[in-house]
């Protein structure tokens, strides 16, 4: 039957036109969890910069000392070498003073005038040693010394500011491979949260569409004449099951004509019955797969599974508890189970019932929310107590201990 198809082709149009404009497969869960990761990457950058920025401002620090104690060690080599150079004039002066006086001379002392020969292959000569003062010989020996150990630790130093410089440059490129990675991370998580806003906005649109065409359930002109109840034939030995036991992901939602889930996998019938529709229009994805039970408690009556389930049965199947109807997939409605109206293939019990306004917990969804829970579904969500509406008086009951 027909049910306010017109209302909901533009609802599903509405729902649409949004969902193209969402990323390809994108979720509002893998959004988030994307963009907690990718905060924890950045937040694991900043960190390692911080770490880079302090080594490198070491490394330049240390550079920086080094950078003064070459100058120190160049400053004191040219004060040695000038120290040499007046040591060396003070000898000359003695050597002439010696000569000239008719003193006792070797001729090596004159080469002290000349650059052929070092002052140390000078001293290496006795008569030499005997003709100047031993306080300038142990001056010079001392300065000669200074200036080898100050040229060593000028080479370590150079080496050492070698290293160093090193340390700095490769800390420095590490600096900008970190900075590039947490700018393309920044860019990334920018996406993201563009993606999720849109994904937040296609869920409320969803939400939106969902209760206008609940509302539009609730407003359909259901019979306005009183139905007689419909004969129920008498209970019969047959066993139900779980129709909802392999659906992965199973979520409870609320209990209104029927009772809301949403997950995916299959669906099983709850007992031995008759497959009587599996697509009638005006119900979110025009799928409602209806069949009638011959046996069990519940024998005669009348189930639906309806909304976001491909179908994998067709009318006038024979079904068991091992029969799967149907394949439930993540849509944008979930799905919703409870009994159908036996005079009218296609509607829901509550709604020919006058039970339903939109957004209520009906009798009939009660019931049948208590049938799932006696066979081990979870429980739906009731929307209010006591729920709205009544059973006839020999209409089957559930209890948690029951096994249908």
């Amino acid at each position: 039957m027909d049910v306010v198809a017109g209302v909901a082709v533009v609802t599903c149009v509405v729902v649409a036109a949004v969902v193209r404009a969402v990323p390809a497969g994108a979720t509002i869960t893998s959004d988030r969890a994307r963009i907690v990761q990718l905060e924890q990457q950045i937040a694991t950058g900043g960190k390692r910069l911080q770490s880079l920025v302090r080594r490198e401002d070491a490394a330049r620090a240390n550079l920086e000392v080094l950078h003064r104690r070459i100058a120190g060690d160049e400053a004191r080599l040219a004060a040695d070498a000038r120290a040499e150079a007046a040591a060396r004039l003070v000898l000359q002066r003695i050597a002439v003073d010696a000569y000239t006086t008719g003193g006792t001379v070797d001729v090596s002392l004159i080469d002290l005038f000349s650059d052929t020969t070092s002052i140390t292959t000078t001293l290496a000569h006795r008569t030499y040693l005997g003709a100047v003062s031993a306080n300038v010989s142990d001056a010079i020996a001392t300065m000669q010394n200074a200036q080898r150990a100050t040229e060593t630790d000028a080479t370590n130093l150079r080496s050492a500011q070698a290293a160093e410089t090193r340390t700095t440059s490769d800390l420095d490129r590490q600096r900008h491979a970190v900075n590039a990675a947490v700018a393309t991370e920044q860019h990334t998580l920018a996406q993201v949260k563009n993606d999720l806003q849109a994904q937040l906005l296609v869920a409320v649109e969803r939400q939106a569409a969902q209760a206008a065409a609940e509302r539009d359930l609730a407003d359909y002109p259901w019979p306005t004449t009183d139905l007689k109840p419909t004969p129920i034939p008498p209970p019969t030995p047959g066993l139900y099951a779980n129709p909802l036991r392999d659906i992965r992901g199973l979520t409870p939602e609320r209990i209104d004509m029927g009772v809301d889930y949403s997950g995916f996998g299959p669906i099983y019938a709850i007992g031995d019955g008759t497959v009587l529709a599996t697509t009638v229009p005006g119900w979110p994805g025009s799928t409602m797969i209806v069949y009638q039970l011959t046996d069990g408690p519940a024998n005669g009556l009348i189930v639906y599974a309806a909304e976001d389930i491909a179908p994998t049965v067709q009318i006038g199947d024979t079904v068991t508890t091992h029969t799967v109807l149907g394949l439930v997939y993540p849509g944008p409605d979930g799905i919703e189970t409870g009994w159908g109206d036996p005079a009218v293939i296609g509607n829901a019990l509550a709604g020919d019932r006058h039970q339903f306004n939109g957004t209520n917990t009906t009798a009939y969804g009660a019931n049948f929310a208590q049938l799932l829970i006696s066979l081990g579904a979870p429980p739906g969500l009731p929307q209010n107590f006591p729920p709205t509406g009544s059973l006839p008086s020999n209409w089957p009951r559930w209890s948690a201990t029951t096994k249908p």
